[in-house]
């Protein structure tokens, strides 16, 4: 139990936070790595699943409203971590990830992408902004490499959008040496994320919530219907950029060394986060994360260069045994890299 409780909670933990802390609250998304690794289920399911890990209320008898102690709040968590549960017995796997209907209740989220649309992930990383976070971690987290290893000078950049100037102080090759590199390949896929914002403390989806100022929980700022209008913001900054009428989105990191270091499957693009999570699963970056993550976990260092080569055999090796993340676990334990040996 030690090892869900405490080894895998803190894999998982890391992974749920911006500043990647040990000491993450309990959440949906630290829940649901801990329920997948334990059922022992398809690790890519953490990017295209359409359920979430709660308490079993027959092992744990805590606040389990879906409205108001799941969408609305943490509240189910908190209690599950303050009650001190043995979370290798108390989760179980509910299928169907719910959202706020805006009118007091709550329906299917239409776009489910495993734990990136967890209401702990959204929470961290698409309020206010403009949803560039969300990709930014979503390639951090899963496939281990921030904006600053994967921002291209070299594509195009018609998928950026208007409030980015392209003459800062007048001057355009400011834009084109310090801001094109980041903003042609991170704004091709920011509109995977087009229909979803997150405020007042829940995860609002443009064609399901009324269309208002946003300034409370039953209305989302819209622009145009069914977008979240932080796409469109700041529109007078450069406004022949990209604008945002819908959810689909191009894989432009795929050029060079991150056409290597990523090396995607087949999808390339697509519409939603649905979608998105698929292509992101699909990279051969992720056997490789999950592996770097759990040695960080498990052996309670970072690994050192020389300690490459046994980290893409147990990446490999997790791919062979169909990305169970148990398996890379017990792997990375009983190296002797990870002994000291």
């Amino acid at each position: 139990s030690d090892f869900y409780n405490i080894v895998v909670r803190d894999f998982a933990g890391r992974m749920s936070t911006r500043d990647e802390t040990v000491n993450a609250p309990l959440s949906d998304f630290v829940a649901t790595i801990i329920g997948v690794t334990r059922d022992d289920l398809n690790a890519k399911q953490l990017m295209t699943g359409n359920f979430t890990y709660q308490g079993d209320p027959t092992k744990a008898a805590v606040v389990r409203d879906v409205l108001n102690d799941m969408v609305m709040s943490n509240n189910h968590y908190s209690a599950l971590e303050e009650g001190n549960f043995d979370l290798k017995v108390a989760l179980r796997k509910v299928d169907g990830q719910k959202i706020y209907n805006g009118a007091g209740g709550v329906v299917d989220n239409p776009d489910p992408a495993g734990v990136i649309t967890s209401r702990a992930f959204m929470e961290a990383h698409a309020t206010a902004g403009t949803n560039r976070r969300m990709v930014q971690y979503s390639f951090k987290i899963f496939l281990c490499n921030d904006i600053d290893g994967w921002a291209d000078g070299k594509m195009p950049d018609n998928w950026v959008g208007r409030d980015v100037d392209r003459f800062p102080g007048g001057d355009h090759s400011q834009y084109s040496t310090k801001c094109a590199a980041c903003h042609s390949v991170m704004d091709s896929i920011r509109n995977a994320f087009a229909r979803y914002d997150f405020s007042n403390g829940v995860i609002k989806y443009g064609p399901i919530m009324p269309d208002g100022d946003g300034d409370d929980v039953n209305s989302m700022e819209e622009n145009p219907s069914g977008i979240s209008a932080k796409m469109n913001r700041n529109d007078d900054t450069f406004p022949g950029g990209k604008v945002s009428t819908d959810d689909s989105w191009v894989n432009y990191i795929n050029n060079g060394s991150n056409k290597v270091y990523f090396g995607w499957g087949s999808k390339m693009s697509g519409a939603g986060a649905s979608e998105l999570g698929q292509m992101l699963s699909e990279s051969k970056a992720f056997p490789l994360c999950m592996a770097r993550r759990i040695f960080r976990s498990v052996c309670k260092r970072e690994p050192v260069i020389y300690e490459e080569d046994m980290l893409k055999n147990a990446a490999n090796d997790f791919q062979t045994a169909n990305y169970s993340l148990r398996e890379l676990f017990k792997r990375i334990a009983i190296s002797k890299e990870c002994l000291g040996q």
